[in-house]
């Protein structure tokens, strides 16, 4: 517990974000998949993710060492997804969504959790 919980450096984020905003890949896949945004305020990294279609099902959220996938599924039972990298281990920090009309928000706090926190969130939209 200890090695991956002491593995986070707010310090690199700014450039991890930066790095993914610049890259032209992110902008096709805003198009083709769905939009994602990521703000940072002193408390917690904010990630929304913005769906142009009513027809989904659901939303699942999964981290898994460093990274965090937003995957939704729709009512034809296709699949779309995105995931975002961070220079720290997601074991430890805590994170809750809203979902609202067409969007997901999701707040991961920057204070880490005492013990590992679940790996998947699943949201029905509908």
């Amino acid at each position: 517990m200890s090695s991956e919980k002491k593995d986070c450096n707010w310090g690199d984020l700014e450039k991890c974000l930066e790095e993914m905003f610049l890259d032209p890949y992110t902008s096709v896949l805003d198009h083709t998949q769905f939009r994602i945004d990521v703000f940072e305020t002193g408390e917690e990294i904010i990630i929304e993710a913005q769906f142009h279609d009513d027809a989904m099902e659901e939303i699942i959220l999964a981290r898994k060492e460093h990274e965090l996938t937003v995957e939704a599924v729709w009512k034809d039972l296709s699949v779309r997804k995105r995931t975002i990298q961070f220079p720290f281990s997601l074991q430890y920090i805590p994170m809750e969504y809203f979902f609202m009309d067409d969007r997901v928000e999701i707040k991961m706090k920057k204070t880490l959790a005492s013990s590992a926190q679940p790996p998947y969130y699943r949201i029905q939209t509908q």
